[in-house]
């Protein structure tokens, strides 16, 4: 998300990839999910959009399991690290 964000590097990709995608939303030419959902659908918000239902069944799979303190910790843990792992591939 940072590198559309603040770097545009995949703009080269096509204006879904763009920093400037979002502008769009505005306009009268809306896709199914942001007529649906009336949310903004481009590269940016899809990332954040995963990075959303991620934490989320992450912290569900952790009730699931009915998880004793010190394994939710591990399992927090881990999340993190798979963040951080999927952070330093896609930043550029």
């Amino acid at each position: 998300m940072d590198a559309i964000k603040f770097h545009d590097a995949y703009s080269k990709f096509g204006l879904f990839w763009s920093r400037d995608a979002w502008k769009f939303y505005y306009n009268d030419n809306k896709n199914w999910f942001e007529k649906i959902l009336k949310a903004p659908f481009d590269a940016w918000h899809l990332l954040k959009y995963i990075m959303i239902l991620a934490i989320a069944a992450s912290v569900l799979l952790a009730f699931l399991f009915n998880v004793t303190l010190i394994m939710g910790c591990i399992i927090v843990f881990l999340c993190l690290v798979a963040f951080a792992i999927g952070f330093d591939i896609a930043y550029i």
